[in-house]
Protein backbone atom coordinates (compact mmCIF):
# COMPACT_ATOMS: atom_id res chain seq x y z
CA UNK A 1 0.00 0.00 0.00
CA UNK A 2 2.70 2.22 -0.98
CA UNK A 3 -0.19 5.32 -2.19
CA UNK A 4 -0.40 6.35 1.70
CA UNK A 5 2.82 7.26 2.08
CA UNK A 6 3.35 9.75 -0.59
CA UNK A 7 3.89 13.01 1.02
CA UNK A 8 1.61 15.73 0.54
CA UNK A 9 3.37 18.13 -1.39
CA UNK A 10 1.72 20.27 -4.67
CA UNK A 11 4.59 18.24 -7.07
CA UNK A 12 3.22 14.86 -6.09
CA UNK A 13 -0.82 15.45 -6.11
CA UNK A 14 0.42 16.92 -10.01
CA UNK A 15 2.03 13.70 -10.76
CA UNK A 16 -0.49 11.42 -8.96
CA UNK A 17 -3.71 12.95 -10.93
CA UNK A 18 -1.79 12.95 -14.31
CA UNK A 19 -0.52 9.04 -13.76
CA UNK A 20 -4.31 8.34 -12.32
CA UNK A 21 -5.57 9.78 -16.10
CA UNK A 22 -2.69 7.63 -18.02
CA UNK A 23 -3.87 4.54 -16.15
CA UNK A 24 -0.27 3.34 -14.88
CA UNK A 25 -1.45 0.78 -12.91
CA UNK A 26 -4.92 -0.46 -12.68
CA UNK A 27 -4.49 -0.61 -8.85
CA UNK A 28 -3.57 3.26 -8.27
CA UNK A 29 -6.09 4.18 -10.81
CA UNK A 30 -9.15 2.40 -9.44
CA UNK A 31 -7.78 4.22 -5.68
CA UNK A 32 -7.94 7.67 -7.66
CA UNK A 33 -11.63 7.17 -9.20
CA UNK A 34 -12.98 5.45 -5.87
CA UNK A 35 -11.37 8.49 -4.19
CA UNK A 36 -13.16 10.76 -7.04
CA UNK A 37 -16.26 9.04 -7.00
CA UNK A 38 -16.60 9.28 -3.15
CA UNK A 39 -15.90 12.92 -3.16
CA UNK A 40 -18.77 13.23 -5.99
CA UNK A 41 -21.25 11.36 -3.65
CA UNK A 42 -20.48 13.32 -0.50
CA UNK A 43 -21.08 16.79 -2.52
CA UNK A 44 -24.07 15.19 -3.71
CA UNK A 45 -25.23 13.75 -0.48
CA UNK A 46 -24.22 17.59 1.27
CA UNK A 47 -26.66 19.48 -1.66
CA UNK A 48 -29.65 16.43 -0.83
CA UNK A 49 -28.94 17.47 3.04
CA UNK A 50 -29.20 20.92 1.99
CA UNK A 51 -31.98 21.17 -0.45
CA UNK A 52 -33.78 18.69 1.84
CA UNK A 53 -33.32 21.06 4.69
CA UNK A 54 -34.69 24.14 2.86
CA UNK A 55 -37.22 22.31 2.22
CA UNK A 56 -38.08 21.02 5.34
CA UNK A 57 -38.52 24.83 6.70
CA UNK A 58 -40.53 25.82 4.58
CA UNK A 59 -42.77 22.90 4.65
CA UNK A 60 -42.34 22.72 8.71
CA UNK A 61 -41.31 25.67 10.31
CA UNK A 62 -39.40 25.17 13.50
CA UNK A 63 -41.24 25.41 16.88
Amino acid sequence: VKWINVPREPKVEVSTKRSCVQGDTPRDWDICYAFHKEQQMHDEKNEALVKARSQTKRTYPPT
